[in-house]
């Protein structure tokens, strides 16, 4: 029965179908329609697309895929076998003849395995290795953009738990092959020095392994050197191998060294520096923002002329020249001067399109253009490469740490060129040191030469003196043969060198002394007290600063006439009251002049103790009323006097104690503060770094739970300034107790210096605006921060061009926040994209329990992206700071509340102290095209 009905139907079609054969064209138009249609699902990772028949009106389909295949089915199943954009074709028709026809195009994009080079940064790449032993691995954005990987791209971060032999590894889509080339090398990032061990395994022969070594200094390149010549489809990794170090470390760029990134026949290149002492621009790496393209936009890109002996490197950079812009350049800006002493000048390969293009060099000092020099060249050839000198043999050393570079100036041409290999060079002249040729370890005439080997003269009190070559004669400060080394214990913050002599100093004969320094950084302290040998306690101490690193330097040390006949011992410190661990070089220790003495400080004439007009200028020791709590005071001699802030001679001395959070400075008084007579408080400080926090607390001496306080950081390193603390009139008669903090909540220790404690009028009394009350706004001090009073994110601390900020009231007192007064900041149109407000705690963020922020934010705009960062400040570089947070305000005009959490601290949960919140921050590298307003309030971790 089953097979009959089947032959009636097919029968009844026929004859269905042939009926409709002598149709008119009217009658055709009364056909049942057709209409052809299709969605479809795909699976990125196999090329997979499942496809969704939704046509209407058909009995019969004809797909084409687009690839050369097709089908007939309702609903196909189709497995793309590579990447690529496909027209898919469905022909829907019914039994009655009619047919239509739908089209779509299909981007097939197919996940690949992992192969090397391994950058985290391709999104068809599958980067999933398989971890073991407890390792934990994810990628996440580059959370400390310096060193050896100094670009804003993805990693793969490697958490260890602290077992050993903990990893991962990759299985390679395309094997490693060792056959010529034996050296992996990656980009690894480490706060502490530790070896990686790589194993190559499932390979044609014996599994290999090797180690390298990290040095701890964040980003570092290490090379894993194999000598097998097998290929291998496994790649292993141990951070600390054997060992059982726990912790957080990143990768990157896993590549095998000598492969081709550039094309074929290119040389891959092997060193680059972008650093003012050996500046060796290769473009090994891409520099990335360090060439500023002003008019003349740079891009890193594959050598597109290696057939030739001039430049066959691999990689180069591009400019694009602006024809609209005369003066079109691209500069490089340097941490350090330029040593013309050392080098003669600059060699460029420049490609240029036609011969006699004008190529101009200038040189400038970043802080000032107007200190500048400039050298021309002009190429010979065109469409190929040729390599130009820039001769600034003549030019004057340690003035210029800035480079412009122009091609064709003042010219509207709009051509592209091409550089590589930007070094400075010398003649190799081969310098020789200059022999010294007497010395004096005499108080009457010292002059510590190096001579000879001054051996146990100079006493190492955790600070390792030898006598040595001197490792860079080739300048014309200190050429000299011999030099002191002297090493500094981490562990001791008054590591020093002592020399005691038979005699005192004469100040009257002899001006001060003077000592060259070769110093690893500049900003390097460097402190000379003298002594009595016999009675530490009369000493006098004058303190000076680098200003250069990796180059001597002449420093000076004046003490006035009236230290004569006082002092018989030396006692030198580098970087005192720190945990660094440097070596530095010393030579020319000495006195000078003719008599005269140095400068003298200002004697001070009067001081006041009471509450009523509070003014500590130390002109008297005040003992026991500043009452010290992990945080030393002492009555010394001003130790920087030199100066128009504080010329005083006595001041007091604040050795903060590294081991205590809270460690503070108490005075207590008679009777209460009257604000109504005074606006607040000065003080002036001298601290070892800028950025120093300084908190001001008033207390009620019977009950600390009333207090106030006020905030202020320092602006200045090794200089004395003045700091304001303004209180409003509404704190009159409250408080009888002063406790003064440097860096709050932090183990800092630290050694500062205090004076001209006191009360001052003229202004800041009375209501402010805003919610405001003494009328001055202070630098939010901690959270949760609600901009009701004073403290707020400070518009002089605002960065970008065209954003601004202030105190406002609140736009809209409604749903989650009713609160009088917010953060209003303005982004306008036209405004950096980069634009934002920060701000520095004076103490860290403790992110132990939670490392959540919440904020209000009410949005004239729907969908802004919000930039939040959190920063150590300060911070010489060796603390790495977390990847960025963004989030999305949707709605425009009503308030929403955001959460912003920071994970992956490198540095862990207690080192950071600066937020930085950047509105409508999409990264788009283009200055704002639609502004808005945006408010803040509540501000708060939790």
């Amino acid at each position: 029965m089953k097979h009959l009905n089947i032959l009636g139907r097919g029968l009844a079609i026929g004859v269905f179908v042939l009926t409709f054969l002598g149709c008119t064209k009217s009658d055709m138009d009364k056909l049942p329609q057709v209409k052809s249609a299709f969605t479809y699902t795909q699976n990125p990772d196999t090329g997979t697309v499942t496809f969704i028949n939704v046509s209407e009106g058909a009995r019969t389909y004809i797909w084409d895929f687009g690839d050369g295949t097709k089908s007939e089915e309702i609903d196909p199943i189709k497995t793309y076998e590579s990447s690529g954009t496909y027209k898919v074709t469905l022909v829907a028709s019914n039994q009655a003849g009619a047919s239509n026809t739908f089209e779509d195009e299909l981007v097939v994009s197919l996940k690949r395995g992992v192969s090397l080079p391994i950058t985290f940064d391709e999104t068809d790449v599958i980067y999933d290795p398989s971890t073991f032993e407890g390792a934990a691995f994810r990628i996440v954005a580059n959370p400390d953009v310096s060193g050896s990987n100094d670009k804003e791209t993805n990693v793969g971060e490697i958490t260890n738990g602290g077992t050993a032999f903990e990893g991962l590894f990759f299985d390679l889509e395309t094997p490693v092959d060792l056959t010529t080339e034996k050296t992996i090398t990656m980009n690894f990032w480490s706060e502490t020095p530790i070896d990686v061990l790589m194993k190559l395994e499932e390979g044609t022969g014996a599994a290999a392994e090797t180690s390298a070594s990290h040095g701890g200094t964040g980003w570092e390149e290490i090379a894993f050197d194999f000598t097998s010549s097998a290929s291998y489809s496994r790649l292993t990794l141990f951070v600390d191998g054997p060992g059982t170090t726990a912790g957080i470390f990143y990768f990157d760029d896993v590549e095998q060294a000598g492969t081709d990134p550039g094309g074929d026949d290119c040389t891959a290149e092997t060193e680059q520096s972008l650093d003012a002492s050996d500046f060796n621009l290769t473009f090994q790496t891409d520099p990335g923002t360090a060439i500023i393209g002003d008019g003349a936009a740079y891009s890193y890109i594959d050598n597109p002329d290696t057939e030739n002996d001039v430049n066959p490197s691999c990689k180069a950079g591009q400019i694009d020249r602006d024809p609209s812009l005369p003066f079109a350049n691209s500069q490089i800006v340097f941490d350090s001067k330029f040593d013309f002493n050392t080098n003669e000048g600059f060699k460029l390969k420049v490609w240029a399109p036609v011969a006699g293009t004008n190529v101009l060099l200038k040189l400038e000092d970043k802080s000032n253009s107007a200190v500048n020099t400039e050298v021309g060249a002009v190429t010979t050839t065109g469409n190929a490469w040729e390599e130009l000198t820039f001769d600034f043999s003549g030019a004057a050393s340690d003035t210029y740490d800035k480079i412009v570079l122009f091609f064709d100036i003042n010219t509207d041409s709009g051509a592209t060129y091409y550089i590589d290999d930007f070094a400075l060079y010398s003649d190799g002249g081969g310098a020789t040191c200059t022999s010294e040729t007497s010395q004096s370890l005499s108080a009457a005439d010292f002059d510590l030469t190096f001579q000879s080997d001054p051996g146990s003269l100079i006493i190492s009190d955790g600070s390792a003196y030898s006598y040595i070559d001197n490792p860079d004669f080739d300048n014309a400060i200190n050429p000299s043969c011999k030099v002191g080394q002297l090493d500094r214990d981490p562990g001791l913050p008054f590591a020093n060198n002592q020399i005691v002599f038979d005699s005192k100093f004469d100040f009257n004969a002899n001006a001060g002394f003077k000592l060259k320094v070769w110093a690893p950084v500049a900003g390097t302290n460097v402190l000379l007290k003298l002594e009595d040998k016999t009675n530490g306690a009369i000493n006098t101490e004058v303190g000076a600063v680098t200003t250069t690193g990796n180059a001597w330097e002449e420093l000076t040390f004046d003490f006035p006439a009236s230290a004569s006949d006082t002092y018989d011992k030396i006692v030198l410190f580098f970087d005192i009251t720190t945990n660094i661990e440097a070596t530095y070089y010393i030579d020319d220790f000495r006195v000078y002049g003719t008599g005269g003495g140095g400068p003298s400080c200002v004697p001070e004439t009067s001081q006041s103790l009471d509450a009523s007009n509070l003014d500590i200028t130390f002109q008297t020791d005040p003992g026991a009323f500043i009452e010290s709590y992990d945080a030393v005071y002492s009555f010394v001699s001003n130790p920087d006097f030199d100066n128009a802030v504080n010329p005083s001679c006595q001041v007091g001395q604040i050795d903060r104690s590294g081991s205590a959070l809270f460690a503070n400075n108490q005075m207590v008084f008679d009777s209460k503060f009257d604000f109504n007579a005074y606006s607040g408080f000065k003080i002036k400080v001298w601290s070892p770094v800028a950025g120093t926090n300084v908190l001001l607390k008033l207390e009620d001496k019977t009950n600390g739970a009333i207090n106030t306080e006020v905030g202020a950081v320092t602006t200045t390193a090794s200089a004395w300034e003045e700091l304001t603390f303004d209180f409003p009139s509404s704190e009159t008669d409250k408080y009888d107790r002063i406790i003064l903090f440097f860096e709050l909540n932090t183990n800092t220790a630290q050694t500062y210096y205090i004076d001209d404690f006191r009360l001052y009028s003229g202004g800041g009394t009375g209501p402010g605006n805003n919610g405001c009350t003494s009328g001055t706004l202070v630098a939010a001090t901690q959270l949760p921060l609600d901009f009701e009073g004073c403290e707020t994110f400070l518009s002089d601390q605002n960065f970008g061009a065209g954003l601004t900020s202030e105190i406002n009231a609140n736009p809209s007192k409604s749903g989650i926040n009713t609160s009088d007064f917010v953060l209003q900041v303005d982004k306008p149109t036209g405004s950096d994209f980069f634009a934002g407000i920060q701000n520095v705690f004076p103490s860290n963020f403790d992110l132990t329990t939670t490392n959540t922020f919440k904020i209000k934010i009410y949005s004239t705009k729907a969908n802004a992206v919000f930039r939040f960062e959190l920063l150590a400040n300060p911070n010489d570089g060796s603390i790495g700071n977390p990847a960025p947070v963004f989030a999305t305000v949707s709605n425009a005009n009503e308030w929403t509340e955001v959460e912003f959490t920071f994970t992956g601290l490198p540095a862990g949960p207690t080192a950071y102290s600066q937020l930085v919140i950047k509105p409508d921050n999409d990264q788009t590298d283009s200055p704002i095209t639609n502004g808005g307003t945006y408010y803040l309030d509540d501000l708060r971790l939790e």
